[in-house]
């Protein structure tokens, strides 16, 4: 038997960890750092950015699966999907990711993602897109509907809202 290590276990598939070479890209708002493992995408250190919402993405295409890898806590903010060109703030919901669970967004729901409560969070991302510009719908909530959210944790719940 031996550990696993990215190099060993090339021939047979991708270890999953945090990569040592430089990103592939650097997500728009959010800044987060995105390599891509084969058939994944792995995104490392979510940067903290504060925890004023004043974006939303979706992927009318496919679903989205993000593993946490590194147990800290970070922050989603989601809306339901749309048929139109942009979210319903009635619909906006944020939720505390405490590190042990993951999540799957279902085909365009709006997301932004994640609002570190540390310096930043990592993520493994499941996902069929092939290119960064493939299957994304960007949206500056202030500038197209006038909105934009604060995420507040509610100390005596230990939840978002």
């Amino acid at each position: 038997m031996e550990l696993l290590e990215p190099s060993s276990f090339a021939p047979f598939g991708v270890c999953l960890g945090a990569p040592h070479t430089e990103p592939s890209r650097t997500a728009g708002a959010s800044g987060a750092q995105l390599w891509l493992l084969g058939d994944l995408e792995f995104t490392l250190k979510s940067p903290f950015a504060g925890v004023v919402c004043s974006t939303l993405e979706r992927h009318p295409g496919e679903t989205q699966t993000f593993i946490p890898i590194d147990g800290g806590s970070s922050i989603v903010a989601v809306a339901t999907p749309t048929d139109g060109p942009l979210p319903d703030p009635a619909t906006f919901r944020a939720f505390l990711l405490d590190g042990t669970r993951g999540l799957m967004l279902h085909r365009g729901t709006w997301v932004r993602h994640f609002y570190p409560l540390g310096d930043h969070s990592d993520y493994v991302v499941i996902t069929a897109r092939r290119e960064s510009g493939d299957d994304v719908d960007n949206v500056d909530l202030a500038e197209s509907l006038g909105v934009q959210f604060e995420l507040v944790l509610e100390s005596t719940a230990g939840a978002a809202r």
